[in-house]
């Protein structure tokens, strides 16, 4: 355990730096918010999927990720299988996206 903490420390340390290098980069912010969430940080998950979206509001992964974060958070606060939250909402984002296309196409 202590090796994976310390792998988090250095891959948190690496997207901080290139988030301050270049505070428009993305993929750092994509990365840096699954990392928090996969850590149980969803808070800081979510506020940087919140920054991608910023940046880039059609940015699949980080509404991916939002909803993985959600779903994490829900799960831990219910003990419900963190699948049976996050599947209808996954099916809700792709009807979502769907429709804004077809939307856009006319």
């Amino acid at each position: 355990a202590l090796l994976n903490l310390h792998v988090f420390d250095l891959a948190l340390a690496d997207f901080n730096e290139a988030i301050r290098l270049d505070p428009q980069l993305t993929a750092a912010y994509l990365h840096r918010g699954y990392l928090h969430t996969f850590n149980n940080s969803y808070n800081q998950g979510l506020a940087d999927f919140e920054q991608v979206l910023q940046l880039d509001a059609d940015n699949a992964d980080a509404q991916l990720g939002q909803a993985l974060a959600n779903a994490f958070e829900q799960s831990a606060k219910t003990g419900e299988a963190w699948s049976a939250i996050i599947l209808p909402s996954l099916n809700e984002t792709i009807v979502q996206q769907a429709t804004q296309r077809t939307q856009g196409q006319t």
